[in-house]
């Protein structure tokens, strides 16, 4: 059976691989949380829930949940929308190249927005992105 890791680094290297992204985002593609200290904007990217779909007692498809958001330290989410944007452009009914599925789709199903706020000072995060089905089917 194959290992839904291998959508995990389809979706890393698409991201991680753009050069407008990159500009965009220097401070790199980064699943769940950065490194202390990593250079504003960056990417997170967490996988928040999946599914798997049977036909004839074997597994038919899976679908696959991330959010994907653009973060920075800002008071202004003018960086963040940029981010927000090349990676809906980059993600949207795109073709995943994966190892052992073959991609079906990838669709925004819903927009991400929201100011996280550091405990004990007046620091804010701009999260902004969306949250994206990945359907694959095993090979």
């Amino acid at each position: 059976m194959p290992d839904t890791q291998a959508v995990d680094q389809a979706l890393f290297a698409k991201l991680s691989n753009d050069v407008t992204l990159t500009g965009l985002a220097p401070g790199g593609v980064y699943s769940e949380t950065a490194p202390q200290g990593v250079s504003k904007p960056y990417v997170i990217v967490r996988q928040v829930d999946s599914d798997d779909f049977y036909a004839q007692g074997s597994k038919a498809l899976e679908e696959i949940q991330y959010e994907v958001t653009g973060v920075d330290q800002s008071t202004s989410k003018v960086s963040v929308q940029a981010v927000a944007n090349r990676i809906q452009a980059l993600l949207q009914d795109v073709t995943l190249t994966i190892t052992d599925y073959s991609c079906v789709n990838v669709k925004r199903i819903k927009k991400v927005n929201y100011t996280e706020i550091h405990a004990g000072s007046d620091r804010r995060y701009q999260h902004l992105g969306g949250l994206y089905n990945v359907l694959v089917e095993p090979t």
